[in-house]
């Protein structure tokens, strides 16, 4: 039982600090699209590089830094697969279908 209500205090704790981390690297993808518009892609790959190095947590924004890093021809990047469906109706789903 109390384990139960120290995961519900953990999950309240941790979603903030998910979103907090989200919003950051959704700046420094919007930085890293306006240097490399800019033509200063000397200063846009590190930060493609910090966002796609964030793939395990958030794979979406991650593919986008990798497509926006191929664009300007930086092609050594591991392949970032789909991210997991936390939803049960849309996981049954998606089970359903293979």
């Amino acid at each position: 039982m109390m384990a139960n209500s120290r995961l519900k205090t953990s999950r309240r704790c941790s979603r903030p600090e998910l979103k907090t981390r989200e919003n950051g690297l959704e700046q420094k993808l919007n930085q890293a699209k306006e240097k490399a518009k800019s033509g200063d892609n000397n200063a846009a790959i590190p930060i493609f590089r910090s966002v796609y190095e964030e793939k395990c947590l958030f794979p979406k924004k991650a593919k986008e830094a990798a497509k926006e890093l191929k664009k300007l021809g930086v092609n050594d990047l591991a392949a970032i697969a789909d991210p997991p469906i936390f939803e049960k109706l849309a996981s049954a789903r998606s089970s359903a279908r293979c």
